[in-house]
């Protein structure tokens, strides 16, 4: 019987948290708790009194869903014991999750709403004026594509 193989998918790179595989050999939970040890270890002086040891940091900025069940995009963790009681807020760990945040609108689409509104308000201004001449609502429906109960709305 052949062995599986250990490598992760082709798209791995692209969703890591989908591809079983990645998980298992690249838990970035994992990966960012020793790297932010290893940076602590490597990097704070000896004989440096305690008091002035620096906090930590390892921030990972994610293109894909680190912790599903988080709705927020920036994620803060630190060392907490089994009652949730922080020790010393000195080993923090980071996580921003790109898919989570909301795309912002550019200008074109703006534009393209500002349209939209203004082709909408000008439909029902024709309307609008219809009803005024006393056009009846079946042929106003027709002329600018509204519902009878949209035009019914408008008098």
């Amino acid at each position: 019987m052949e062995m599986p193989s250990l490598r992760p998918s082709p798209t791995a790179l692209l969703n890591p948290c989908a591809d079983p595989i990645f998980k298992i050999l690249f838990h970035f939970g994992r990966r960012a708790e020793y790297h932010v040890a290893h940076l602590y270890n490597h990097y704070v002086t000896k004989g440096l009194d305690w008091k002035e040891t620096p906090k930590a940091f390892q921030i990972s900025v994610l293109n894909f869903l680190f912790d599903e069940s988080e709705k927020d995009c920036i994620s803060y963790y630190l060392m907490r014991n089994q009652n949730g009681r922080t020790i010393a807020r000195m080993l923090n760990v980071i996580f921003m999750e790109l898919p989570k945040i909301e795309p912002v609108p550019d200008e074109k689409t703006m534009i393209n709403a500002a349209e939209r509104r203004g082709r909408a308000n000008g439909i029902q201004q024709v309307a609008r004026n219809a009803i005024k001449e006393g056009l009846p609502t079946e042929q106003i429906a027709k002329l600018t594509g509204l519902t009878v109960d949209e035009i019914n709305k408008l008098k």
